[in-house]
């Protein structure tokens, strides 16, 4: 069969076959060695369109009805057709937008142009998102739920590129699907918009200042889904993206020479997104050390050498899972979940070696239930931040919570919100900020890395609770290695687009917290002789009053009474002067609370400083 006429998309053991375009408009074959990319367009009724096929553009005038891409390809090459940049006031999709040339032109490109509402067209609703950042100053965030102005279907997620120095999101992006292979992924019951929901399961940072993101796609029954990987430059656009079968988990690890994603299968990607392997393994992480690479999983945790798998299993314990896991800085991992002592269930961390042979084992005193614990860590400096829900005591009432520890395990920090339970993620910025999404209908929120509330949406309370961190009782058996079988030799490559949106439609206020910043100059300056040193703090995030300026000793909230810290606003830039008046040795922050134009109220706290 020859490729030039038919794409196939492989998804376990089946095959669906997707026509490749080319045709669908009749157009005769060209005489020539190079063919057209044509189509027509429908409702473009402003100017502004600009469309894409790799690094081609063309720009239809307002009121056209066809286009036609410059440059002519050859028998046999790829075509793949997205929306680069919309035109005011309208969104643009196309179907039938890739294919392979197929010996004539093409010419059933078609794009579609409708009205935006002139309210917000995009309204975030919190339902599946997820926070990071890939560079100081820059978020990027994914959101997989999000309801229009005339609908609340579930549409294509949207990604927001959102810059701290400037307090603007300065680009929106939706990844969009070609209809026709995406009804071929889904089957009949995935046929139409309306049958389908799309659920981030992943977002990390690249090496290379850009994203990662892993998603499900499901239609409308149990075997119409699919799970699809994209990479995404620092300016969000498309890099590369694959699609495999349906991941119940979906979690990525950026590795040196690639990444890799967990679920129903443990797949291997290089950096230019070709699959390096894919193996009959359920894992909900991948932790990438020297000599080894570790699996979570259900029940235990998987060492895996080359094509073996060996499951390390706590035999004390009746019920275990570990659900992420970060490398420490001895080159060993440290994991997250749950696991029984006797007939209750804790939070539990285990940490290992590089080779993967446990060497810690500490369960968290509150106790929670099957299925929740902790759900993500991180490192940041010398600590660990782990997130996860608990059981509140007050009935079966579940809540949320986040945890400090330093590297040694040796003590433990926490803080909570009593109310809520879901799968969340952490992540921390430039500054140490951690940021914190949940996959359900309540607001994120920032905290620094003292666990000191930076925003806590309105309506939630985040409060101490105390926790101790003993000893995990573990008996560690490792299992026989076993074989992992093939499980997806060929993942096709899928029309996936990253369609430019306006800004200006979208309402991303809830998100507002991640624009709030500050800038901070002479922050030594406290360590001259007696009176000489000062320092400033800058917030240039249309601030509107300010509350609590003190100086208070790094680690605590007491306040240090000999200095003087002032505040003064202009043209919505708070600036935050202070001055020691007593030279003392002591290590110190800047604290307070700001509250912007919109009523959004931040605390900060800026430090240490050094006191000489």
């Amino acid at each position: 069969m020859s490729i030039r006429l038919l794409c196939a998309l492989s998804f376990g053991m089946s095959v669906g076959l997707v026509a490749c375009g080319g045709g669908g408009g009749g157009a005769s074959p060209d005489t020539s060695t190079n063919y057209s990319v044509t189509g027509t367009i429908a409702g473009l009724t402003a100017g502004g369109l600009v469309l894409a096929n790799g690094a081609d553009t063309v720009a239809p005038a307002a009121n056209a009805t066809s286009f036609q891409f410059p440059t002519k390809l050859a028998n046999g090459a790829s075509y793949s057709v997205s929306v680069k940049t919309q035109p005011a006031g309208l969104n643009c999709t196309v179907v039938n937008a890739s294919g392979t040339i197929a010996a004539q032109s093409v010419s059933n490109v078609a794009v579609t142009c409708t009205v935006i509402p002139a309210n917000y067209s995009y309204v975030l609703n919190n339902a599946s998102v997820a926070a990071v950042s890939p560079a100081a100053n820059k978020w990027v965030v994914a959101h997989s739920a999000y309801a229009t102005a005339a609908s609340s279907t579930a549409q294509p997620p949207l990604l927001l590129l959102m810059n701290r120095a400037t307090g603007t999101v300065d680009k929106v992006v939706q990844l969009g699907f070609d209809a026709a292979q995406l009804s071929a992924v889904l089957g009949t019951s995935g046929t139409s918009s309306g049958e389908r929901s799309f659920d981030i399961k992943s977002l990390r940072p690249t090496a290379d200042g850009g994203v990662i993101v892993a998603m499900d796609i499901f239609g409308g029954n149990s075997t119409a889904r699919a799970h699809v990987v994209a990479k995404l430059s620092a300016t969000l656009t498309l890099d590369w993206a694959k699609v495999l079968p349906y991941d119940q988990f979906g979690t990525l690890e950026v590795k040196t020479d690639g990444y890799a994603s967990t679920g129903n299968a443990f797949n291997t990607y290089d950096l230019s997104g070709n699959l390096v392997a894919s193996k009959q393994v359920f894992s909900t992480f991948s932790v990438t050390t020297a000599s080894t690479q570790l699996l979570g999983s259900l029940g235990g945790y998987q060492k895996v050498s080359g094509t073996n798998a060996q499951t390390v299993t706590n035999t004390n314990a009746t019920n275990q899972a570990y659900y992420a896991g970060t490398k420490t800085a001895t080159g060993g991992v440290l994991m997250v979940g749950y696991g029984s002592e006797g007939s209750d269930i804790y939070p539990v961390l285990v940490q290992t070696d590089a080779a993967g042979a446990p060497t810690a084992a500490k369960r968290l005193s509150v106790k929670t239930s099957n299925g929740t614990g902790f759900r993500e860590v991180v490192a940041v400096g010398s600590n660990y931040y782990a997130v996860g829900n608990y059981l509140t005591g007050v009935g079966t009432n579940i809540g949320w919570m986040v945890c400090k520890l330093p590297s040694t395990l040796a003590s433990v920090s926490c803080k909570s919100v009593a109310t809520g339970s879901g799968n969340l993620t952490i992540a921390a910025d430039s500054a140490g900020n951690l940021v914190i999404t949940r996959q359900a209908d309540t607001p994120a929120l920032m905290l620094d890395a003292l666990l000191n509330p930076v925003y806590v949406p309105s309506g939630y309370t985040l409060a101490d609770l105390s926790a101790t961190l003993p000893d995990w009782s573990a008996s560690w058996n490792t299992g026989s290695a076993t074989a992992m079988t093939d499980k997806t030799t060929s993942p096709a490559t899928v029309a996936v687009r990253a369609d430019v949106i306006d800004p200006a439609h979208v309402d991303s206020s809830k998100l507002d917290f991640l624009l709030f910043s500050k800038t901070a100059s002479n922050l030594n300056g406290i360590n001259g002789s007696v009176g000489s040193g000062t320092g400033t703090i800058t917030f240039n995030r249309n601030i509107a009053s300010f509350s609590g300026l003190k100086m208070v000793s790094t680690g605590t909230n007491a306040q240090y009474a000999n200095a003087v810290v002032t505040g003064a606003i202009s043209g919505g830039v708070l600036t935050v002067s202070y001055t020691d008046s007593v030279k003392q040795s002591e290590i110190v922050d800047i604290v307070g609370v700001v509250t912007d134009a919109t009523g959004n109220q931040y605390s900060f706290r800026q430090g240490p400083l050094g006191i000489n």
